[in-house]
C-alpha cells in the first residue's frame, strides 16, 4: 500500500468488504439449510409447513447471498471509480508543473497513458482486493466441511489444492506477462498503421506499399505467436481448472476406497459437491484476482513515481545571477537572462545577461540546430537551472502551433474576458477575418481542417489577444505564412501592439524581420553568442514613426494582389460583431430529464443491425472465412454437447448414489470417470474456438491491409477511407475479434446449455410436466428482463466510450501544450475544464454502477420466485432422491439466463465488429471496381507494359490535362506544361491555386476528368512513373527510430555505404551541421528535433535516392539560410528535372523557368528575369512582396 492513500484506503477497504462478509455467513447458512433438506427428503412423510419453511429458506438465503454479492460490487466500483478520478486530476496538475522535453523516462504517450489507461484500470482495485480477502475465508470454510466427512485426510486435500492453486496462478502469471508483451507489440502494430495513415502521400509517392505492407504484415505475425502463446497458458489454465474437480473429488473419494468400512451417503456426496465450487472459485478466480492486484498495484507505484518528480521552479525562487544578489529589482519592465549554467541542455545557449527593456523588438537568428527555441523556453522559466528574471507575463508561440479541439475564437481568447472591439482588432491584425469565414467551426482533434498558415496566424493571434502579456516570444512563427501576409503582420506588430511589450522573434533567414528588429542577437552554430546589434539608425527610428503614424486601415493594409485570388475576400464586419464568446460546455444530449426516458430513447434509437438471426448469419459467414473455421466450429459444437451430456449423467449417478443398486466403489469409478470425459469436453471447447477465431481475425487482417495499401490514392482524397476510420477498424475492431470473441463463444454455449439441464433437472425432481409451462414462462420474461437490462446498460457503455472520447482527446491537446498552459498561466482554466468533463463521464458512471445493482436485484428478486416454487414442487414429489440433484445444480438459473443474454451481446457486438471489417472491404472493393474500369481505359492508352520497369530522362509534359478532387469542383483546368529533361522550374501562387495538385498528377496520385501527362513523350503507368521520382512533402515525416533508419526506410544500405552514398552526394555537411548522425534516436514523431531538423532529414531522404525528377512541396520553410544554400547547390547541380513549390524562395535567378498558378490555371510563366524586368506580371507583384 502507498503512503499517499493508506488510511484511506483501509477504510474504503472496510466499507467494500463488509457486505461481502455478511454474504459469506448467508452462504454458510445456505449449506446447513441444504444438510437439513436432504435429511427431510429422507422421510416420506412432508408437512406442508416444513416443506414451505425450507423452500423459503433455500431460496431467501440465496437471494440474501446474491443481493449483498451485488451491494458490495456497488461500493467497491463506486470506490474504484473515486479513486480513479483522484489520480486522473493529480496527473495533470503535476503535468503542468513539470517540463517533460528531456525527460526519457516519461514521454507524452506514457503520460497519456497513465491518465487514460493504467489509472482507469483502477476502477477494479477494490473489487479485487475483497475478493482476495474473501476467497481464503471461503476455503477456510470449505476444509472445515471435508475435515468433518474426511478427518484427518483433509490435509492431504488441502496440499493438493496449493499445489493446483500455485500451477493456476504460475500459469496465470505466465497469461498476463504474455499480454503484457502482446500489448507491446499491438501498440507498436496500431503506431505503425497510424505512421502509415498519416505518411499515405509519401507512401504511394515513393512505391513503398510493399515494404509498409511487409512491416506490418511482420509485426501481425509476432502478434500472432503471442496470442497463441496467451491462448496456450489460457487452456493449461483451463486443464487444471476444470481438472481439479475430478482429482480434488478423486482424492476424497479414494478416501473411502481405501478404507472400504466407510461409508459415504448422498448427504456427503452433496456437501462435498458443494465444497468443491468453492476450490473451483478459489482456483479460477484467485490467481487472475491475485494478478490483477499486483498489476493495479504496479500501475499505483508508476503513477506515484511519477508524481514525485522534479517541478520547475517558480521564477521567484531561482538562484539570482551573482551580481543581483544584494539589488532590489523594482522595474519590472526589463528582462535578465543567465542560461550559461543550464546544464540540463543538450546545447547550452550562452546570452549572459541580456538587458532588455520594453518597447523593443528583438530578433533571434542563428542556423538549425543552434538553441534559439530552448533559449526561448529557458524565458518560459522550463529549464530550472536556467536564471531568469522577469514579471513573468508572458505570451508564446512555439513551433508546433497548439490547437485544442475547440472553435478557432475559443482558441484565441483561451481564459480572457471576450472584448469585441479588441478582438476585431487582432483578427484583422493577423487577416484571419479574410481565411476564417466561420468562427464558430470547431477544430479538429489533429487540427487538419486548418493549413499550416493558419494556425500559425491563430497562435499568434492568441498570444497579442494577451493584453496584460508584457513579453510576448514567437519561435520561427511566421515560416508557413506567404510573405505578403508576413510582412502585413509584422507591420501590424509594430503598429498596434509593441508598446509597452518586449517581442522576441526567433528566425533562421527573414531580412524583412531583420530590417524591423530593435535589437538583433546573432547566435552561433554551437548555441553560443556571436554578435548583438543595435539598430539605432535614423532609417529605422524614422520607419518605425511612419508606420505608427499611419492612417491606412486595416482593410487596406491587406489588400495585396488582392486580384489573384477572390477567395481572400474580408468577412462583413457586421458578421464579425454578432459573434459572442460562449463557454462549451459538454451537454448530455436528453440527460436533463428523467434519465430511465433517455435510455429508452436511446434504445429506440439504436440501430440494432445484429439480431440473433442476423448475428447468426453472420457468425456463420465469419467461419467462412477459412475452411479449417468450419470444422473447428463443428467440433466445438460437438464438445459442448457431450460436455452437457455427461453433466446431465453426473447428477444422475448422485442421485442414485443411496439406492444400493451397485457397490459403492462401482458408483466412486463411475462418477470420477465421467468427471474426467466431462472436463475434457470443456478444455476441447475452448481449444477449439480459440483456433477458429485466431484463424479468421488473421486472413481478415491480412485482406484489410492488403487492399487498404495497394488501392489507389484517390481513396484518400475521395474520403472513402479516412485515417480514424483504418485506425478504428486494425486496431478496435481486429481486436474484438482477437480477444473477445474466443470467450464469449464458449460462455455462451456454458449458459445455454447450463439454462437446458436447469429445466431438465427441475421437470425430474417434480416429476411434473406442466411445470415445464411455468418454467418456460420464468424463462421468457426473465431472458426479456435481462435483455433490457444489458440493454440498458449495453446503451449507458456507449454514452461513456462517447464521453470518454473528448476527454482522452482534451488530455492528449493539453499534454501537447504543457508550455503554453505554463506560458499563458491557464493551469486552473485547464483544469478547471477537465473535471467539468469528468464530473460529466462520472455522472454516466454512477448511473451505469447503479443501474447494474438495481437490476441484478431485480433478477436475483424474479430468481428468488422461480426457486421457491421449483423447491416447493420438487420437496412435494414422490421421489425425494431428486431433491439433491435440484438444489445443488439448479439455484443459480437466473445467473445462467443474465449471464447468457451478456454472451450473446457480446458476440452482437464482435460480430458488429466483423461486418464493420466486411463493409469496409466492400467499400473499398466497390471503389476498386469502378476506379479500375477507368484503369483499364488509360492502360490501352498506356505505351509500355505498367508491370515493366522503364528509367526516363526527366522530360514531363501535361497535355490539356484537367482533374478534380470532388466533382464538379476542378483543381486543374486544361493545362498545358512542357518540362525538358534537367530543367529547374520553381512554381508559385497563392494557397490553393492547384500547384500541390500539379505534384499529385504527376505521380499519379490524382484520377484526371481529361488529358495525360507524358513521360519523355511516352504515357506511363503509376509504378513505373514512381520508380522515377522523389518527392519532398511538406509535411516532415519523422518516425521512432535512427536517423538511418528515417533515411533509409526500405534498409537498402549499410551504415557505411549510406555514408559513402551521401558524401558523394556533398549531403553529409547538413547533417553534420545539424548535430545528426546516423545513430542518433529519434523519439515518437521527432519529438526531440525541431522543425528545421525535421525538414533536413526528409530532404536526404529524398535525395539520395538520386532519382531522374525531384517534386519539392514546401519543404524549406523552417531551415536557415546555411542548409537552404546545401539544398539549392544540389538541386541545382544535379541533372535531375526539378519542379519546387515554396513560399521561401531565395535563389529564385537560379531557375529555369517559373510557372505563376491561380485557381487551376497557367497565369503566366517564363523565366526569372522575363518576369521581373514587366512590372506589370503578377509574378513581380508577388516577388516584391517576399
Amino acid at each position: 500500500m502507498t503512503k499517499r492513500y493508506t488510511t484511506k484506503h483501509i477504510y474504503q477497504l472496510a466499507v467494500s468488504f463488509l457486505p461481502l462478509a455478511i454474504s459469506l455467513i448467508a452462504k454458510i447458512q445456505y449449506k446447513k439449510y441444504i444438510e437439513d433438506t436432504l435429511s427431510l427428503a429422507k422421510y416420506p412423510f412432508r408437512s406442508f409447513e416444513d416443506i414451505l419453511t425450507i423452500s423459503v429458506l433455500l431460496a431467501g438465503t440465496k437471494f440474501i447471498e446474491h443481493s449483498l454479492l451485488s451491494f458490495s460490487e456497488y461500493i467497491q466500483r463506486s470506490k474504484g471509480n473515486q479513486l480513479v478520478i483522484e489520480y486522473q486530476q493529480k496527473i495533470i496538475q503535476k503535468s503542468m508543473k513539470t517540463n517533460l522535453d528531456f525527460n526519457k523516462q516519461y514521454s507524452l504517450s506514457s503520460i497519456s497513458s497513465l491518465i487514460n489507461n493504467e489509472s482507469t484500470k483502477l476502477v477494479e482495485y477494490f473489487y479485487q482486493l475483497c475478493n482476495i480477502c474473501l476467497i481464503p475465508l471461503q476455503l477456510a470454510f470449505s476444509m472445515e466441511m471435508i475435515k468433518e466427512k474426511t478427518g484427518d485426510f483433509w490435509m492431504i486435500v488441502l496440499a493438493l489444492i496449493i499445489v493446483l492453486s500455485y500451477l493456476t496462478f504460475y500459469f496465470s502469471k505466465k497469461q498476463l506477462a504474455v499480454s503484457a508483451i502482446l500489448k507491446k507489440i499491438s501498440e507498436e502494430r496500431y503506431r505503425i498503421i497510424q505512421n502509415v495513415n498519416y505518411s499515405i502521400k509519401y507512401i504511394k509517392g515513393s512505391n513503398s506499399e510493399e515494404f509498409y505492407l511487409n512491416k506490418i504484415n511482420k509485426i501481425r505475425e509476432k502478434e500472432i505467436e503471442q496470442i497463441e502463446l496467451q491462448n496456450y497458458y489460457g487452456q493449461w489454465n483451463a486443464i487444471l481448472k476444470k481438472f481439479a474437480q475430478p482429482i480434488i473429488i478423486a482424492t476424497i473419494l479414494f478416501y473411502y476406497v481405501i478404507y472400504d468400512d466407510q461409508v459415504i451417503d448422498m448427504n456427503s456426496i452433496y456437501q462435498i459437491e458443494q465444497s468443491f465450487w468453492i476450490v473451483r472459485q478459489c482456483l479460477n478466480q484467485l490467481p487472475i484476482l491475485l494478478c490483477q492486484y499486483l498489476d493495479s498495484l504496479q500501475n499505483i507505484k508508476r503513477i506515484e513515481d511519477f508524481l514525485d518528480i522534479e517541478e520547475i521552479l517558480p521564477l521567484d525562487k531561482r538562484a539570482l545571477p551573482d551580481f543581483q544578489q544584494n539589488q532590489n529589482i523594482e522595474d519590472n519592465s526589463r528582462l535578465l537572462v543567465n542560461n550559461q549554467n543550464n546544464n540540463l541542455l543538450p546545447k547550452r545557449v550562452s546570452l549572459n545577461l541580456l538587458d532588455i527593456a520594453k518597447n523593443n523588438i528583438i530578433v533571434l537568428k542563428g542556423p538549425t540546430a543552434c538553441g534559439k527555441s530552448l533559449f526561448l523556453k529557458s524565458l518560459l522559466g522550463e529549464y530550472n537551472k536556467s536564471q531568469v528574471i522577469s514579471d513573468r507575463n508572458i505570451a508564446y508561440v512555439g513551433q508546433d502551433n497548439w490547437m485544442m479541439n475547440k472553435s478557432i475564437k475559443e482558441n484565441i481568447i483561451l481564459d480572457n474576458e471576450y472584448n469585441e472591439e479588441y478582438f476585431d482588432l487582432v483578427v484583422s491584425c493577423f487577416d484571419l477575418d479574410k481565411d476564417i469565414k466561420d468562427f464558430n467551426q470547431i477544430i479538429s482533434q489533429r487540427s487538419d481542417n486548418l493549413s499550416g498558415g493558419q494556425k500559425q496566424r491563430i497562435n499568434i493571434a492568441r498570444a497579442f489577444y494577451q493584453n496584460s502579456k508584457s513579453l510576448i516570444l514567437l519561435d520561427d512563427s511566421f515560416s508557413a505564412l506567404d510573405k505578403k501576409v508576413m510582412k502585413n503582420c509584422i507591420y501590424n506588430i509594430v503598429k498596434y501592439f509593441k508598446q509597452d511589450r518586449i517581442i522576441i522573434i526567433s528566425i533562421n533567414e527573414n531580412q524583412f524581420i531583420e530590417r524591423h528588429a530593435d535589437i538583433l542577437v546573432k547566435l552561433k552554430q554551437d548555441g553560443t553568442l556571436d554578435a548583438i546589434e543595435y539598430n539605432q539608425s535614423p532609417k529605422h527610428e524614422a520607419n518605425n514613426n511612419s508606420i505608427l503614424s499611419s492612417n491606412n486601415s486595416l482593410q487596406s493594409s491587406f489588400d495585396l494582389a488582392s486580384t489573384l485570388d477572390d477567395s481572400f475576400e474580408a468577412v462583413n464586419k457586421s458578421k464579425l460583431t454578432q459573434v459572442k464568446l460562449q463557454k462549451r460546455n459538454i451537454k448530455f444530449d436528453e440527460s436533463e430529464g428523467d434519465l430511465e426516458k433517455v435510455i429508452q430513447i436511446r434504445r429506440r434509437n439504436s440501430i440494432q443491425q445484429c439480431k440473433f438471426k442476423q448475428t447468426f448469419d453472420l457468425f456463420q459467414q465469419y467461419t467462412k472465412e477459412d475452411i479449417q473455421g468450419r470444422k473447428y466450429l463443428v467440433l466445438a459444437t460437438l464438445s459442448v454437447f457431450i460436455y452437457s451430456i455427461l453433466d446431465l449423467a453426473q447428477t444422475q449417478v448422485l442421485k442414485y448414489w443411496d439406492s444400493k443398486l451397485f457397490s459403492q466403489n462401482t458408483y466412486i469409478f463411475t462418477l470420477i470417470f465421467i468427471l474426467l470425459l466431462d472436463n475434457a469436453g470443456q478444455c476441447l471447447r475452448k481449444y477449439f474456438i480459440d483456433v477458429l477465431c485466431l484463424v479468421s481475425s488473421k486472413k481478415i487482417h491480412q485482406e484489410i491491409t492488403d487492399i487498404t495499401l495497394k488501392s489507389h490514392y484517390q481513396l484518400y482524397i475521395n474520403q472513402t477511407v479516412t485515417p480514424s476510420k483504418i485506425q478504428d477498424i486494425l486496431s478496435i475492431q481486429i481486436s474484438n475479434l482477437d480477444h473477445k470473441l474466443n470467450l464469449q463463444i464458449p460462455a455462451f454455449y456454458f449458459y445455454f446449455f447450463g439454462i437446458i439441464i436447469n429445466v431438465l433437472l427441475s421437470l425430474m425432481g417434480t416429476k411434473e410436466p406442466s411445470i415445464l409451462i411455468a418454467m418456460c414462462t420464468y424463462l421468457y420474461f426473465g431472458y426479456k428482463i435481462a435483455q433490457k437490462n444489458v440493454e440498458d446498460l449495453k446503451q449507458i457503455q456507449k454514452k461513456l466510450k462517447e464521453l470518454s472520447g473528448p476527454l482522452i482527446n482534451y488530455s492528449n491537446q493539453c499534454l501537447q501544450g504543457l508550455c503554453y498552459i505554463r506560458a499563458y498561466g491557464i493551469q486552473q482554466f485547464i483544469l478547471n475544464e477537465y473535471v467539468h468533463l469528468q464530473e460529466n463521464q462520472q455522472l454516466w458512471r454512477d448511473i451505469q454502477i447503479k443501474k447494474k445493482f438495481y437490476h441484478d436485484l431485480f433478477i436475483s428478486s424474479f430468481g428468488f420466485m422461480f426457486n421457491l416454487f421449483s423447491f416447493f414442487f420438487t420437496l412435494q414429489s414422490d421421489d425425494p432422491l431428486s431433491i439433491g440433484p435440484k438444489i445443488t445444480f439448479a439455484i443459480n438459473i437466473d445467473f445462467y439466463i443474465i449471464s447468457l443474454v451478456k454472451s450473446i451481446n457480446e458476440i452482437q457486438d464482435s460480430m458488429q465488429s466483423y461486418q464493420k471489417c466486411n463493409d469496409f472491404l466492400k467499400e473499398i472493393k466497390s471503389f476498386n471496381d469502378l476506379t479500375n474500369l477507368q484503369q483499364e481505359e488509360q492502360k490501352n492508352k498506356i505505351q509500355t507494359p505498367s508491370d515493366n520497369k522503364i528509367e526516363i530522362k526527366g522530360g514531363l509534359k501535361f497535355v490539356n490535362f484537367t482533374a478534380e478532387y470532388v466533382q464538379q469542383q476542378k483543381a486543374l483546368k486544361n493545362l498545358n506544361i512542357s518540362i525538358s529533361p534537367g530543367e529547374k522550374v520553381c512554381i508559385v501562387g497563392r494557397t490553393g491555386s492547384g500547384k500541390s495538385t500539379i505534384l499529385l498528377s504527376i505521380l499519379d496520385l490524382l484520377y484526371h476528368t481529361s488529358g495525360k501527362v507524358l513521360f519523355d513523350d511516352m504515357e506511363l503507368g503509376g509504378g513505373q512513373i514512381r520508380d522515377n521520382i522523389s518527392i519532398i512533402m511538406q509535411d516532415s515525416i519523422v518516425f521512432e527510430g535512427t536517423v538511418k533508419q528515417n533515411i533509409d526506410p526500405l534498409d537498402k544500405y549499410t551504415n557505411e555505404e549510406l555514408l559513402d552514398l551521401i558524401k558523394k552526394l556533398e549531403l553529409d555537411d547538413i547533417l553534420t551541421m545539424n548535430h545528426l548522425s546516423l545513430d542518433t534516436h529519434l523519439e515518437e514523431s521527432g519529438k526531440n528535433l525541431s522543425q528545421g531538423e525535421k525538414q533536413v532529414i526528409s530532404l536526404v531522404r529524398a535525395l539520395i535516392q538520386q532519382r531522374k525528377i525531384i517534386l519539392f512541396d514546401e519543404a524549406n520553410s523552417s531551415i536557415d539560410e546555411k542548409n537552404e544554400n546545401i539544398l539549392q547547390n544540389f538541386l541545382f547541380k544535379t541533372k535531375s528535372t526539378v519542379i519546387f513549390i515554396a513560399h521561401k524562395i531565395t535563389n529564385v535567378m537560379n531557375f529555369d523557368r517559373v510557372i505563376f498558378l491561380n485557381q487551376g490555371e497557367i497565369l503566366e510563366q517564363g523565366s526569372p528575369k522575363e518576369l521581373l524586368d514587366n512590372s506589370q506580371s503578377h509574378f513581380y507583384s508577388l516577388y516584391h512582396h517576399l
